[in-house]
């Protein structure tokens, strides 16, 4: 029977002369309509349930993992006992696991930092530019710069786009904890830093201060304005040094921290960014690559770690100014303060011996 059939109606008696026929629709047509649909709306249902599974999987699978009592969730400090690199001489990287450590435990709301050692020194171009390094870098010198300006005219200056970053415990952290502190913050970072830069003999002023009230979008005036008045005021800088710390976190939530050996100590490593144009390269941008780069490179020689990478963005971080002016990652979110002021005084160290 086809969805309209024509069904023949007779008459109810044999006197009645009426006839017709009646227009039936198929009901098993019908039927079959419903179960499709209710096919199609099953389908579905699965379907974004089984999404809705595959998204929150990972808070699934953290839940029950945190019911199980094993050693999972404790991590071990493996920090390496090597001798003292400061003299320029690279030791062993590779260290053992000290077994006399009692095992750490991540606190409940908190995700692992993960110790990976020392990373080996990389240069990552994210702009459109390319640079030649096969001219040796030509820089000022401390002596040129004191023989023109005085013995008292600052060469350096030590200069925050955002001087309230601060550091973990180095062991674990929460999303909810502090990533900002009015204390044992890079603002501090950039104070060892300019202390060491003066005891060594490398003239250098500080500034310290929070622009825009911390809000760091609306922040980038003010340091420039900042910048530039001090660029004005003191014609000797050559060097500034933007000091920061960079922030990574994993897929699964935790942080990868990497530690240069120095001494009995671990010290944190350095990042370097220098700023472009994206598809287009100034003079003084070009300069900042180049001398990055060459200030790597000497350190790389004598087999010191400091610098685990040399970044060239595609922004221009506030960077086009004549002077040198790179932003100096002192470590990461991930590394202690301790860390991070140890690696202060190396960079320091390192820096002062490359100017004069």
């Amino acid at each position: 029977m086809s969805q309209t059939d024509l069904i023949v109606v007779k008459p109810r008696d044999d006197n009645s002369s009426s006839s017709g026929v009646l227009v039936q629709e198929n009901k098993k047509r019908q039927k079959r309509k419903r179960h499709s649909l209710k096919g199609f709306f099953a389908i579905l249902f699965i379907a974004l349930l089984c999404f809705g599974v595959y998204k929150a999987f990972p808070y699934i699978n953290r839940f029950f993992t945190s019911l199980v009592p094993n050693n999972d969730s404790a991590i071990t400090d493996t920090n390496s006992q090597i001798s003292d690199t400061s003299s320029g001489e690279s030791g062993d990287l590779s260290g053992d696991e000290n077994t006399n450590t009692p095992d750490i435990v991540i606190p409940n709301g908190h995700y692992q930092i993960v110790d990976i050692d020392t990373k080996e020194y990389e240069i990552i171009n994210e702009s459109r530019c390319e640079f030649d390094f096969s001219v040796p870098f030509e820089y000022t010198s401390l002596e040129k710069i004191y023989s023109t300006y005085g013995k008292d005219a600052p060469v350096v200056l030590i200069i925050h786009s955002s001087n309230r970053e601060c550091y973990s415990d180095g062991i674990s952290y929460s999303p909810e904890g502090a990533f900002y502190s009015d204390t044992k913050n890079v603002g501090d970072i950039g104070e060892i830093i300019c202390e060491n830069l003066n005891k060594i003999g490398v003239n250098a002023i500080h500034i310290n201060e929070t622009y825009a009230g911390g809000n760091i979008l609306s922040s980038k005036e003010e340091y420039e304005s900042s910048l530039q008045k001090a660029l004005n005021k003191y014609p000797s800088i050559s060097y500034v040094f933007n000091i920061s710390r960079d922030v990574q976190i994993n897929s699964d939530l935790s942080m990868d921290k990497s530690t240069l050996p120095i001494g009995d100590e671990a010290s944190a490593q350095i990042g370097i960014i220098c700023g472009t144009s994206d598809d287009f390269v100034t003079k003084d941008q070009n300069e900042n690559v180049r001398f990055a780069f060459d200030f790597a490179s000497r350190l790389n020689e004598k087999g010191v770690k400091l610098i685990k990478s040399n970044t060239i963005s595609r922004f221009s971080l506030s960077q086009n100014y004549q002077p040198i002016c790179l932003k100096i990652d002192i470590g990461s979110y991930a590394n202690s303060f301790e860390e991070a002021s140890l690696c202060a005084e190396a960079f320091a160290f390192y820096i002062s011996e490359y100017i004069k």
